[in-house]
């Protein structure tokens, strides 16, 4: 039918012009691989934000969130759907499996037992009805 379907990968900017991008994908290592790819500019007014045609800015760590895990998604610098799907990953891979985004709750099945519920908090649950 015709349709493409795209990827979201995590990369690292290799080299920045007036005219394009070049970036190189992550390894499964964290290191950059050997394949390049390049991407143009958009035409937009000066002083605006740099964007390039199909490329959605990673958020970094910063600041005081140095380990780039966020307990609310909402206080991200970029909301899309490639940073959430990232912030969520980075948090499972550290075994924070509840997050949330503003009001709701996301929980993320990590098909294994993990220390969370400690002896004490699973009374005072019981006691305080929590």
């Amino acid at each position: 039918d015709g349709k493409t379907e795209e990827t979201w990968l995590l990369c690292e900017i290799i080299k920045k012009n007036i005219n394009g991008i070049t970036f190189a994908s992550i390894s499964a290592t964290g290191r950059p691989s050997s394949s390049y790819f390049t991407r143009p500019r958009k035409k937009g007014k000066v002083g605006e934000e740099e964007l390039y045609d199909g490329v959605e800015l990673a958020n970094i760590s910063t600041g005081e969130k140095n380990d780039g895990t966020y307990d609310d998604l909402i206080a991200l610098p970029y909301l899309h759907e490639p940073a959430l799907l990232h912030a969520l990953q980075e948090r499972f891979t550290k075994n924070k499996i509840y997050t949330w985004t503003g009001p709701i709750l996301i929980a993320v099945n990590p098909f294994q037992r993990l220390p969370l519920y400690t002896e004490a908090l699973l009374k005072a649950h019981k006691r305080d009805g929590l």
